[in-house]
Parts: structure tokens; C-alpha cells; sequence
């Protein structure tokens, strides 16, 4: 899976699944952010096998600064957080202590 890994860019932002990643894409198009890269994981049970090729990609190591994970909490925020946390420390990849705050509704920012 590694050689299908690209990091091309030292801010990697990991969505799940093709929805977000267009999404994502298109808002840092819209805001003219050209320096995150995104990474479709797929769905959220393939997040830590994502994360442990991740890990291990060409120019991880050298090239990688800071990442940021969205992921869907379907009905349970606290699990989903689990899970990623999960998902990081069996990458051995550093988490942060908490869920981040919700930022609200971006779509007005689209308009």
C-alpha cells in the first residue's frame, strides 16, 4: 500500500472517503490554501491500517510537519475519537489529549 502513498506537501490533512476528499479539495481551493495535501483513507474502519502505510510512505519522515484526521462520528463523537486515538497509537504517531471543539457550519463560507 505504501507505494500508493504520495506525500508531496509537509501538511497532510487524512479524509475518509471520496465525499470529503472532493469537499476538502475544493474548499482549500476556494480559500487558495495550496500547502495541505489530502489523503483519502477510504472508511473509518481503514484508518489504522491507512495510518500504519502512511508511517512508512517515502518522505513521511522528512517531509511531514503536522496532519489533521476527519473522520465521521456517525452517532457516537466520543468513540470516533476513540477510535482515531486508537488508530495513532498503533501507528506510534502523537495525538492530542481531546476531541477538538466543533467548528460550526462552513458552507456560508462557500457562498
Amino acid at each position: 500500500m505504501t507505494e500508493f502513498i504520495k506525500i508531496n506537501k509537509n501538511k497532510q490533512l487524512l479524509v475518509d472517503g471520496n465525499d470529503a476528499s472532493w469537499f476538502f479539495s475544493a474548499l482549500l481551493q476556494k480559500l487558495s490554501i495550496a500547502e495541505i495535501q489530502i489523503q483519502n483513507y477510504g472508511g473509518n474502519d481503514e484508518l489504522r491500517g491507512f495510518l500504519k502505510q502512511f508511517c512508512k510512505a517515502p518522505g513521511f519522515a522528512e517531509r511531514v510537519k503536522s496532519s489533521g484526521i476527519i473522520r465521521d462520528a456517525e452517532n457516537n463523537p466520543k468513540g470516533a475519537f476513540q477510535s482515531v486515538h486508537n488508530a495513532l497509537r498503533t501507528a506510534k504517531l502523537p495525538m492530542q489529549k481531546g476531541p477538538s471543539k466543533p467548528l460550526g457550519y462552513i458552507l456560508p463560507i462557500l457562498v
